[in-house]
Protein backbone atom coordinates (compact mmCIF):
# COMPACT_ATOMS: atom_id res chain seq x y z
CA UNK A 1 0.00 0.00 0.00
CA UNK A 2 1.21 3.25 -1.15
CA UNK A 3 1.43 6.09 1.62
CA UNK A 4 2.20 8.77 -0.67
CA UNK A 5 1.82 10.02 -4.02
CA UNK A 6 5.61 10.27 -4.64
CA UNK A 7 5.92 6.64 -4.06
CA UNK A 8 4.33 5.44 -7.43
CA UNK A 9 6.69 4.57 -9.30
CA UNK A 10 6.78 3.62 -12.86
CA UNK A 11 6.52 -0.20 -13.39
CA UNK A 12 9.81 -2.01 -13.33
CA UNK A 13 12.06 -3.13 -16.44
CA UNK A 14 10.64 -6.43 -16.39
CA UNK A 15 6.95 -5.84 -17.46
CA UNK A 16 8.27 -3.35 -20.50
CA UNK A 17 8.26 -5.92 -23.62
CA UNK A 18 11.83 -6.65 -25.21
CA UNK A 19 11.18 -5.52 -28.61
CA UNK A 20 11.13 -2.29 -27.73
CA UNK A 21 14.29 -1.89 -26.76
CA UNK A 22 15.51 -3.83 -29.55
CA UNK A 23 13.21 -1.41 -31.92
CA UNK A 24 14.76 1.72 -30.27
CA UNK A 25 18.11 0.06 -30.66
CA UNK A 26 18.15 -0.54 -34.12
CA UNK A 27 16.57 2.87 -34.87
CA UNK A 28 19.17 4.83 -33.13
CA UNK A 29 21.47 2.49 -34.48
CA UNK A 30 19.93 3.44 -38.20
CA UNK A 31 20.24 7.01 -37.11
CA UNK A 32 23.80 6.98 -36.19
CA UNK A 33 24.21 5.61 -39.58
CA UNK A 34 22.61 7.65 -41.52
CA UNK A 35 24.33 10.46 -39.66
CA UNK A 36 27.55 9.02 -40.40
CA UNK A 37 26.47 9.21 -43.93
CA UNK A 38 25.35 11.91 -44.88
CA UNK A 39 28.71 13.55 -42.69
CA UNK A 40 30.84 11.71 -45.19
CA UNK A 41 28.72 13.00 -48.61
CA UNK A 42 29.02 16.70 -47.30
CA UNK A 43 32.35 16.09 -46.01
CA UNK A 44 32.81 14.32 -49.67
CA UNK A 45 30.86 17.65 -51.63
CA UNK A 46 33.22 20.29 -49.39
CA UNK A 47 36.23 18.53 -51.07
CA UNK A 48 35.33 18.25 -54.53
CA UNK A 49 34.46 22.18 -54.16
CA UNK A 50 38.01 22.78 -53.11
CA UNK A 51 39.23 20.35 -55.73
CA UNK A 52 37.70 22.25 -58.30
CA UNK A 53 38.56 25.59 -57.19
CA UNK A 54 42.12 24.88 -56.90
CA UNK A 55 42.21 23.14 -60.61
CA UNK A 56 40.54 26.42 -61.69
CA UNK A 57 42.92 28.66 -60.38
CA UNK A 58 46.37 26.70 -61.87
CA UNK A 59 44.57 26.57 -64.99
CA UNK A 60 44.44 30.45 -64.63
CA UNK A 61 47.91 30.64 -63.45
CA UNK A 62 49.22 28.63 -66.72
CA UNK A 63 46.76 30.57 -69.33
CA UNK A 64 44.37 27.94 -70.25
CA UNK A 65 40.90 28.40 -70.47
CA UNK A 66 38.78 26.94 -68.13
CA UNK A 67 35.48 25.18 -68.22
CA UNK A 68 31.77 26.51 -67.63
CA UNK A 69 31.07 27.48 -64.33
CA UNK A 70 28.74 26.49 -62.15
CA UNK A 71 26.68 29.13 -63.17
CA UNK A 72 26.75 28.68 -66.56
CA UNK A 73 26.05 25.05 -66.10
CA UNK A 74 22.89 26.25 -63.79
CA UNK A 75 21.94 28.47 -66.21
CA UNK A 76 21.44 25.42 -68.92
CA UNK A 77 19.65 23.27 -66.71
CA UNK A 78 17.18 26.31 -65.86
CA UNK A 79 16.87 27.33 -69.77
CA UNK A 80 16.37 23.05 -70.63
CA UNK A 81 13.61 23.61 -67.57
CA UNK A 82 11.74 26.18 -68.48
CA UNK A 83 11.36 24.48 -71.98
CA UNK A 84 10.01 21.85 -70.75
CA UNK A 85 7.53 24.01 -68.17
CA UNK A 86 6.04 26.17 -71.31
CA UNK A 87 5.61 23.15 -72.85
CA UNK A 88 3.64 21.24 -70.58
CA UNK A 89 1.89 24.61 -69.33
CA UNK A 90 1.02 25.49 -73.39
CA UNK A 91 -0.02 21.69 -74.26
CA UNK A 92 -1.15 19.86 -71.63
CA UNK A 93 -3.40 22.71 -69.68
CA UNK A 94 -5.88 23.03 -73.17
CA UNK A 95 -5.91 19.54 -73.18
CA UNK A 96 -6.71 19.07 -69.39
CA UNK A 97 -9.54 21.98 -69.47
CA UNK A 98 -10.89 20.66 -72.38
CA UNK A 99 -11.24 16.75 -71.08
CA UNK A 100 -12.69 18.02 -68.03
CA UNK A 101 -15.54 20.12 -70.36
CA UNK A 102 -16.31 17.37 -71.73
CA UNK A 103 -16.63 15.04 -69.46
CA UNK A 104 -19.04 16.68 -67.48
CA UNK A 105 -21.13 17.33 -70.64
CA UNK A 106 -21.19 13.91 -71.25
CA UNK A 107 -22.26 12.51 -67.91
CA UNK A 108 -24.89 15.53 -66.58
CA UNK A 109 -26.27 15.32 -70.18
CA UNK A 110 -26.28 19.02 -70.61
CA UNK A 111 -29.14 20.81 -72.88
CA UNK A 112 -29.01 24.39 -71.46
CA UNK A 113 -27.28 26.46 -74.56
CA UNK A 114 -26.10 29.01 -72.20
CA UNK A 115 -23.94 26.70 -69.45
CA UNK A 116 -23.02 25.19 -72.61
CA UNK A 117 -21.62 28.05 -74.03
CA UNK A 118 -20.19 29.16 -71.12
CA UNK A 119 -18.27 26.59 -70.23
CA UNK A 120 -16.59 26.47 -73.73
CA UNK A 121 -15.88 30.22 -73.40
CA UNK A 122 -14.08 29.52 -70.27
CA UNK A 123 -12.21 26.31 -71.93
CA UNK A 124 -11.20 28.68 -74.52
CA UNK A 125 -10.24 31.89 -72.49
CA UNK A 126 -7.90 28.95 -69.95
CA UNK A 127 -6.63 27.17 -73.44
CA UNK A 128 -5.76 31.24 -74.90
CA UNK A 129 -4.29 31.99 -71.26
CA UNK A 130 -1.89 29.02 -70.79
CA UNK A 131 -0.57 29.30 -74.59
CA UNK A 132 0.13 32.71 -73.67
CA UNK A 133 1.76 32.39 -70.78
CA UNK A 134 3.99 29.20 -71.96
CA UNK A 135 4.75 31.84 -74.96
CA UNK A 136 6.13 34.29 -72.59
CA UNK A 137 7.89 31.95 -70.60
CA UNK A 138 9.64 30.67 -73.61
CA UNK A 139 10.80 34.28 -74.87
CA UNK A 140 11.83 35.88 -71.58
CA UNK A 141 14.28 32.68 -71.02
CA UNK A 142 15.48 32.85 -74.44
CA UNK A 143 15.98 36.76 -74.29
CA UNK A 144 17.46 35.92 -70.54
CA UNK A 145 20.02 33.26 -72.12
CA UNK A 146 21.05 36.15 -75.38
CA UNK A 147 21.54 38.72 -72.39
CA UNK A 148 23.91 36.13 -70.69
CA UNK A 149 26.05 35.23 -73.40
CA UNK A 150 26.31 39.09 -74.55
CA UNK A 151 27.88 39.95 -71.52
CA UNK A 152 29.78 36.82 -71.13
CA UNK A 153 31.39 38.12 -74.69
CA UNK A 154 32.49 41.16 -73.59
CA UNK A 155 34.30 39.72 -70.41
CA UNK A 156 36.22 37.30 -72.95
CA UNK A 157 37.06 40.06 -75.19
CA UNK A 158 38.81 42.33 -72.52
Amino acid sequence: MQLFAFQAAPPPLADVPIWVFVVASAAIALLLFFCFLFWLIFRQVAKSREMAHLERMKALEVGQPIGPSEAEKCQGKYLHNIFWISFWIGAVVPVAATSAVSSVMVQVGLQDFAIILAMWICVAVISVASVICATVAMISSRHWSKKGDKSDLGQHRS
